[in-house]
């Protein structure tokens, strides 16, 4: 309207400038009549000295992301630098407890974010030595209940040595550039657990943090003893399914009449009762420590389902085929921004029950890679079709998988893996991922 000033693109910044320079006369009339003022106000060298002093406390707690860019070609997310993160993982807990579950679910957790993890079960080393053994002598190693008894002192000492040779190597895979390991084991007496202790306090830079598994309720002891059984545990080959439930039975009890639950103050420690009922910690430090009690308190072992489905210039091209994971889209994002991005859908999705999830190719691969347990190399190369539903049932080991296609036509819009061609193909995976590694061959 005429006579009057508006505040377009072209006005705007004559109104602001003309406001600064307002304010700048203003405060520099009111310092010059007031020396005290000059000290301390807004301009005033007291608080300029202030806010240099205070810089470095108000600065980001992690390394920030380069900014975004809207124009050129995009670029690559830096890969996050956890260099200095080494933690000694040290499960506690009897048999049949959710131990084992609760250390792959943590692996796989930490390595959707890029940690290096790994887990060094105890029982696989027991059995790929007497497997070892067995090839050489012929004779099949006796891991009946009778072997885990504290009364039989020739075993008792077998199986601390095992123990003491899985801590130590997975001491020496964490100087060798490791960030978690985690030390799969039943750690049930105050005896083992201060021998853990001792021995990591021996290495610089490293940390222990102790992780029990209690559990009370009659139905998960239940379910869990007979997955072990039914699952194709070797220690049971060639017995009966009732001799066999029978035999590991007796193990536990062996275990229960020396077991001692976690209450050594000094330890840093995690309890969790009946696998997410109850959670109580100690003494926990840190940002990685933290963030594995926050995932640990969003498990729960309700049967459920998750479901998929999707909706709907050359040189970015290149690069993308490049390096498909870290490359960022001119002002957009990468698939590891993705990942971080989503780092709170998945504690979301560990507390939820049935819940299907309807997102873009992307985020669903993020997922996906996730819940499988996928490297990032594959990732973004994941075949997620169109017009297709994708069931995954978490179960200790893993995720069983159906897919349902849907009776609509599409066009297959699935890039392969490009120039190495032994990667020319889609990454699918079998229908079920859930079964058991007992000797760690995979490993």
């Amino acid at each position: 309207m005429a006579g009057q000033d508006t505040l377009d693109g072209t006005n705007l910044p004559l109104v602001v400038t003309a406001l600064s320079n307002e304010m700048t006369k203003s405060t520099a009339a009111g310092e010059a009549t007031n020396p005290k003022r000059a000290q301390f106000g807004a301009l005033g060298p007291r608080l300029k000295e202030f806010d240099q002093s205070s810089a470095s406390s108000r600065r980001a707690s992690r390394p920030s992301s380069p900014p975004r860019t809207v124009v050129g070609i995009g670029g690559k997310a830096p890969k996050p630098d956890y260099s200095e993160a080494k933690i000694v993982v040290a499960m506690v807990g009897l048999p049949a407890r959710g131990k084992s579950y609760l250390s792959n679910k943590l692996q796989r957790y930490l390595q959707w974010l890029e940690y290096d993890v790994k887990v060094f079960n105890v029982g696989q080393l027991r059995r790929k030595r007497a497997r070892q053994s067995a090839e050489v002598t012929g004779k099949k190693a006796d891991h009946t209940a009778a072997y885990f008894s504290y009364q039989n002192d020739q075993a008792m000492q077998l199986r601390e040595q095992l123990a003491e040779e899985s801590l130590d190597m997975l001491i020496q895979w964490l100087k060798d550039g490791g960030n978690v390991g985690i030390h799969d084991a039943t750690n049930s007496t105050r005896l083992r657990r201060s021998k853990i202790l001792e021995r990591v306090s021996k290495e610089p830079g490293i940390v222990v943090m102790y992780i029990e598994s209690f559990c009370d309720d009659p139905a998960i002891i239940a379910a869990n003893v007979a997955l072990k059984v039914s699952s194709g545990d070797p220690d049971y080959k060639n017995m009966s399914k009732e001799d066999a439930e029978r035999d590991f039975l007796n193990r536990i009890r062996e275990y229960q009449a020396v077991y001692e639950t976690i209450t050594e103050e000094h330890l840093s420690h995690v309890r969790i009762v009946n696998v997410g009922d109850q959670v109580t910690m100690s003494r926990i430090h840190g940002y990685l420590q933290s963030r594995i009690v926050f995932y640990l308190m969003n498990l729960h072992l309700k049967p459920r389902s998750i479901f998929f489905s999707r909706e709907q210039y050359p040189d970015d091209y290149a690069n993308r085929d490049d390096d498909k994971f870290n490359y960022r889209y001119r002002g957009g994002e990468s698939y590891r921004d993705v990942v971080t991005r989503l780092e709170p859908v998945i504690m979301e999705l560990e507390r939820q029950e049935n819940i299907m999830i309807i997102g873009h190719q992307a985020i669903l691969r993020c997922l996906y890679a996730y819940f499988h347990n996928l490297p990032q190399a594959d990732l973004p190369y994941i075949k997620i079709p169109l017009h297709t539903v994708i069931k995954l049932t978490p179960k200790a080991y893993g995720c069983d998988e159906e897919r349902y296609p849907l009776p609509i036509g599409a066009v297959d819009t699935h890039r392969p893996k490009p120039k190495t061609p032994a990667n020319s193909s889609a990454i699918e995976l079998p229908i079920s991922t859930s079964a058991r590694d007992y000797y760690g061959d995979k490993s």
